[in-house]
């Protein structure tokens, strides 16, 4: 049993057994593979965030990545709320990249953590079979 984990903001993150990590205050990069990364990023608001503010936070992410996959697209689930946070879930590709990716925005109080798993030349089924690893691994405190 992987014995590393460490705390983002209100997250606790288990990393997966094999798996390199690097970690700052706000940020963490996780790695399955030399092909494929996971990057969590956390913001800290003064104020709580309201549901209006996520949805307008999540909209630029999803315009700053569209911008970012010029041969792809960026599929994105509609805000929702849940437990007492909120939740945007989304995915997209980019051809001339052969670049694939999963994000995840959530908030709740006055934190945001916002996870994107990209892989480049990676098999479909492994890259989902290591995103659900890295889901598995993020519980909120």
């Amino acid at each position: 049993m992987n014995e590393t984990t460490f705390a983002l903001g209100s997250w606790k993150i288990d990393v997966p057994e094999g798996w390199t990590f690097q970690i700052s205050p706000d940020r963490a990069i996780l790695k399955p593979s030399p092909q494929q990364e996971a990057t969590i990023s956390l913001m800290r608001f003064d104020e709580d965030i309201t549901f209006d503010d996520f949805k307008k936070l999540s909209d630029i992410h999803l315009r700053a990545a569209r911008k970012l996959v010029p041969d792809g697209f960026v599929d994105p689930e509609t805000p929702m709320e849940d437990r007492g946070a909120f939740w945007m879930f989304f995915f997209g590709g980019d051809k001339s990249e052969g670049r694939m990716f999963f994000g995840c925005q959530s908030a709740r109080r006055k934190e945001l953590i916002f996870v994107l798993f990209e892989g480049v030349g990676v098999d479909v089924q492994a890259h989902v079979n290591d995103c659900q690893k890295l889901w598995d691994s993020l519980k909120r405190n």
